[in-house]
C-alpha cells in the first residue's frame, strides 16, 4: 500500500494534535476525559511522537492519577525538552471542544483514504473468477464508521430517525420495554415506566435510602437480561457491590464490617457475592469513588468504553449528582452553573447510549427540614435537572406513621407516580398490584 502518495497525501493536522495534548496536559488531565467521550483514542492522532504522549495520559489516567507535564515527563524522560515544548504551546483552550471536532474529523478522513488505498492494492490481485465482496466489504465499513464520526453530534434526518427506529421494532420488541424499578406484577412496576434514553432523577433527603432504592432497582434490571453501569461518587467498587449484593441475598451489606457477624449469615453473603459475578460478569459494570470517573465528562467516556465493550448498554445509574466533580473550564463558576453543565452532559449520554438513567439527588436546606412533601423547589444547586428529567421522583418517610411514600413530582408522557413502598430490611418493595384475598 503506498502510504505517501503524492497524489494523495495524508490528511493531517499536527497543530491541532499538539494543542489537544496541551490542553490536556496543562489541564492536569481533566480534559482527557472530555475527549475520550468525543471518541479521540491513540489512532486520533498522525504523528508517532503526539499518538506515545496520548497513549501515556490515558495509561496515568486509567491508574487514577494526573496527567500533568511532570507525570507525562516521567514517563517519557527522553522526551522532556519536547514535551514542556508542548505544554507551552498554547495561551489559552477555550477553542478545546472545536480542536477535538477537527481531529476527529481528519480521522475519518484518513480512515477511508487508508482503506481505499487497500481496496486498490487488493484489487489487483483478485483472480479472475474470484470475488471481490470481502474487498469491497472492508471499504464500506470505512466508509460507514467515517460517517458515523463525522455525524456526531449533528442531527440525523427523519428517514434515519425512522429507520433506526423500525429497526429496533423489528430486532425485538424487548428493546421498547420499560426498564424495571420493581419486580414483575407489583405496583411499582405498573406506574413506573421508565425507557429507553430517558433521565429519571431520585430525590429524598439524606437517610431515606435513595442508594438502597437504586440497588434494589439495579437487581431487577440484571434479572431482566439488562447491561448496567452504575456510578458512585462518595462509595468505593467494593462498597456498592455489597449494596448490590444485599437486594439478591437480604442481608445487609454492612454486615461486612461488623464487629461480631454472625458467620452463618456472613456465609450467605459472600456466596450471594460469588454467584453475583459469576452470573452477571459482562453486565454489571461498577464504577465506585475511586475509579476517577466521579465527573459527568468521565461518566460520559466510561459509558462510551463499557458500550463498545458489552455491545450495549441499557441503564446508567449515577449516585449522586451534586457531588460530581467540574471540569476544569468551570472550577470558577458557580455550583448551578457546574451542575447544569453536569446535567446536559448526562442527559446527552444518555442520548447516545439509548440508555436509561437513574439520577440520585440531594435536596437543600429547606427541602431537608420540611415537614410536608418535598418537591421540585427542594433540589439542591439545580433547577435544570427538573427541566431535562422525564420524571422527578421522591421518597419521604413520614416519621409519625413509618410509611414511606414513593411520588413523582413531574412525570413526562406517563401517569404520575403515587404509592406505599416498604422497607424490606436491604432494600424496598412495593406492594403487589392485584391481592388474591378471598379467592
Amino acid at each position: 500500500m503506498n502510504e505517501n502518495n503524492e497524489n494523495f497525501p495524508v490528511p493531517r493536522v499536527p497543530e491541532i494534535e499538539q494543542a489537544v495534548l496541551a490542553a490536556i496536559i496543562r489541564s492536569d488531565g481533566s480534559w482527557y476525559e472530555l475527549a475520550v467521550s468525543e471518541g479521540v483514542s491513540a489512532a486520533s492522532f498522525y504523528e508517532p511522537f503526539h499518538r506515545r504522549v496520548f497513549e501515556v495520559v490515558e495509561a496515568i489516567q486509567r491508574a487514577g492519577g494526573k496527567a500533568d507535564l511532570i507525570t507525562v515527563c516521567q514517563s517519557m524522560p527522553d522526551d522532556a525538552v519536547a514535551l514542556a515544548e508542548l505544554d507551552g504551546s498554547i495561551s489559552t483552550a477555550v477553542n478545546f471542544p472545536h480542536w477535538l471536532r477537527q481531529l476527529r474529523e481528519f480521522e475519518a478522513v484518513r480512515m477511508v483514504r487508508d482503506e481505499a488505498f487497500r481496496v486498490i492494492d487488493r484489487a489487483a490481485l483478485l483472480p479472475r473468477d474470484g470475488t471481490p465482496s470481502g474487498v469491497i466489504g472492508g471499504m464500506s465499513l470505512a466508509v460507514d464508521e467515517a460517517r458515523r464520526i463525522l455525524e456526531h453530534g449533528h442531527c440525523r434526518s427523519l428517514r434515519r430517525i425512522g429507520e433506526d427506529y423500525a429497526a429496533a421494532i423489528v430486532e425485538g420488541r424487548e428493546a421498547l420495554d420499560a426498564v424495571p424499578w420493581f419486580a414483575a406484577g407489583t405496583e411499582g412496576d405498573f406506574q413506573v415506566r421508565h425507557l429507553p434514553g430517558r433521565m429519571y432523577a431520585l430525590c429524598a433527603k439524606t437517610g431515606c435510602g435513595k442508594t438502597a432504592l437504586a440497588a434494589g432497582a439495579v437487581m431487577h434490571q440484571l434479572k431482566k437480561g439488562l447491561n448496567v453501569a452504575y456510578f458512585c461518587t462518595e462509595t468505593d467498587s467494593e462498597g456498592v457491590l455489597a449494596r448490590i449484593t444485599s437486594q439478591f441475598c437480604g442481608v445487609p451489606h454492612h454486615i461486612v464490617g461488623d464487629k461480631y457477624p454472625d458467620a452463618g449469615r456472613l456465609r450467605i453473603f459472600a456466596d450471594a457475592m460469588r454467584d453475583l459475578m459469576e452470573r452477571y460478569d459482562g453486565r454489571l459494570f461498577v464504577r465506585g469513588a475511586e475509579t476517577g470517573t466521579g465527573s459527568a465528562d468521565g461518566i460520559a467516556a466510561e459509558a462510551k468504553r463499557i458500550r463498545q465493550q458489552a455491545g450495549r448498554l441499557d441503564v446508567i445509574v449515577v449516585d449522586y449528582l451534586q457531588d460530581l466533580r467540574p471540569p476544569q473550564f468551570l472550577i470558577r463558576q458557580g455550583k448551578n452553573e457546574q451542575m447544569t453543565y453536569a446535567v446536559d452532559r448526562i442527559h446527552e449520554t444518555l442520548t447516545d447510549c439509548r440508555a436509561a438513567g437513574i439520577v440520585l439527588v440531594q435536596l437543600n436546606r429547606e427541602g431537608m427540614k420540611t415537614a410536608g412533601l418535598p418537591g421540585l423547589q427542594h433540589i439542591k444547586d439545580c433547577s435544570t435537572i427538573e427541566q431535562k428529567s422525564h420524571a422527578v421522583l421522591f421518597i419521604h418517610r413520614d416519621e409519625s406513621s413509618g410509611e414511606t411514600l414513593f411520588y413523582s413530582r413531574k412525570a413526562r408522557d406517563q401517569a404520575p407516580v403515587s404509592m406505599k413502598i416498604n422497607w424490606n430490611g436491604v432494600g424496598y418493595d412495593s406492594q403487589p398490584r392485584f391481592s388474591s384475598e378471598g379467592l
